[in-house]
């Protein structure tokens, strides 16, 4: 095995592919069967999760305590055009104690959004609009309106006096300014990054971020590069990715680091 500490170029995502290696990294993923997150708070393991998958796509998602009790999992399952469309939350005790459901429009973009959490419902519809912009309404009733440029990427999220935009080349963000504060992202230009988050939702690029309304965490969805650091404004370290890769050109593990303590190990297991 060779380490790689990604250097010199960054971001903040965690898994996509590119359009030129699509076959590669189609066959990568769907080889991928699982992944083991363990997370660390000052060199103390604080919990583990631990992600299936099956065909490509997260099939169950189970969380564990620093003890290594189980807390919860989801279990989800797709529709006939391969979206996500329901994602069960169980109890240690098997249980379930919530469900998440996505519809959608004959397009495959998602409309709907139904949280139910033990009868409490949080729903949230989602509207296109002629201008081509899209408006979510929450059942609370927050709006947030969403931009989308040429290559079917969100790039604006507004909600009230909050607003988030990102700066693409190509599918990689290369900054985001949060309500005026700026931050950058470079990239490790090779091996190619594998795809498994951008085939959960559809062929809708847009649906990632528009299912649950968070630009800041799924920009990344479609990036084709692998992640370095990720800087303030100030120019201040504040994540920082280190891979190892197998012979194959496969990550086997992924160290995530937060101002430059570890946060979190990833490791990678393949069919």
């Amino acid at each position: 095995m060779k380490k790689i500490l990604l250097s010199a170029l960054t971001i903040f995502t965690i898994i996509s592919c590119s359009g030129d290696d699509a076959t590669n990294n189609e066959n990568s993923t769907s080889s991928l069967s699982k992944e083991v997150i363990t997370g660390y708070y000052q060199g103390e393991t604080t919990g583990q999760t631990i992600i299936e998958y099956s065909d490509g796509k997260i099939a169950k998602e189970s969380n564990y305590n620093s003890s290594g009790i189980l807390n919860y999992y989801y279990s989800n399952t797709y529709n006939t055009n391969g979206a996500l469309e329901n994602s069960f939350i169980y109890n240690n005790d098997n249980i379930q104690i919530g469900t998440t459901k996505y519809y959608y429009d004959n397009l495959g973009r998602v409309i709907k959004r139904e949280f139910d959490d033990n009868g409490t419902s949080y729903n949230k519809d989602i509207t296109y609009n002629e201008d081509g912009t899209v408006t979510a309404i929450q059942s609370n009733g927050t709006v947030t309106t969403y931009y989308i440029n040429e290559n079917d990427l969100v790039y604006k999220e507004v909600e009230g006096n909050y607003t988030i935009e990102v700066e693409y080349d190509g599918f990689n963000p290369v900054s985001i300014m949060i309500n005026g504060t700026r931050s950058t992202f470079s990239y490790h230009d090779t091996p190619a990054y594998i795809n498994i988050k951008q085939n959960m939702f559809g062929n809708y690029k847009p649906n990632n971020v528009l299912r649950d309304g968070a630009l800041d965490a799924y920009a990344q969805d479609f990036a084709t590069k692998y992640p370095y650091k990720k800087v303030n404004q100030n120019g201040v370290e504040q994540i920082r990715y280190e891979y190892i890769f197998n012979d194959a050109g496969l990550p086997v593990k992924r160290s995530s680091y937060y101002y430059n303590e570890l946060e979190e190990e990833t490791e990678y297991i393949y069919q």
